[in-house]
């Protein structure tokens, strides 16, 4: 629920208000793209403070991405059991090099490699999506039907089809007493 959440605000809410942020400043046209085209449409709406704006919350979009897609790395990586010392500390690595060769790079060259990744993973992510949709559904009805007369708590007997992929340790939980 949240991810799906966190899709419709990235991508409704903020890329359609800073759209029409830029077709409302007049600046489209003028040759810029990308970040500074953005910056140029901010700062055209609130003055110079809009550069420093948007610079500041590409840094944390940056940073959050770099956080979130290495969580995203690291349980792929215990899913498919690679999740020793060794593996854990090559993933480590690989994602601290990657901040030196982002810097180092063409800004072309970041983009075009993460674009690729990300096509990759979404590639995989529908398959198992595809793979997965009936147990979603089927979680998903559990939920809401749960959620209409106490508070949801998912009860891994009820679901057979999940208990051989998962550690069943981790839903110690005992419902709460209404």
């Amino acid at each position: 629920m949240v991810q799906a959440l966190g899709v419709f605000i990235d991508t409704l809410l903020i890329c359609t208000a800073t759209a029409l942020m830029i077709l409302l400043s007049g600046v489209l046209g003028n040759g810029e793209s990308g970040i500074v085209l953005t910056q140029t449409a901010l700062s055209h709406h609130i003055g110079d403070t809009g550069q420093y704006f948007v610079a500041i919350a590409i840094f944390f979009f940056a940073f959050t991405s770099i956080i979130g897609n290495y969580s995203y790395a690291e349980n792929a990586l215990t899913y498919l059991k690679w999740a020793s010392e060794p593996g854990i500390f090559v993933l480590r690595v690989l994602a601290l090099a990657m901040i030196p060769w982002g810097a180092y790079e063409s800004v072309a060259m970041v983009f075009n490699a993460a674009d690729a990744a990300m096509g990759l993973m979404a590639t995989i992510n529908l398959v198992a999506i595809v793979l997965l949709s009936g147990l979603v559904v089927k979680l998903t009805k559990d939920y809401f039907t749960q959620n209409k007369t106490h508070t949801p708590v998912f009860n891994p007997d009820d679901f057979q089809e999940v208990q051989q992929d998962i550690d069943l340790s981790v839903w110690n939980e005992k419902p709460k007493q209404d």
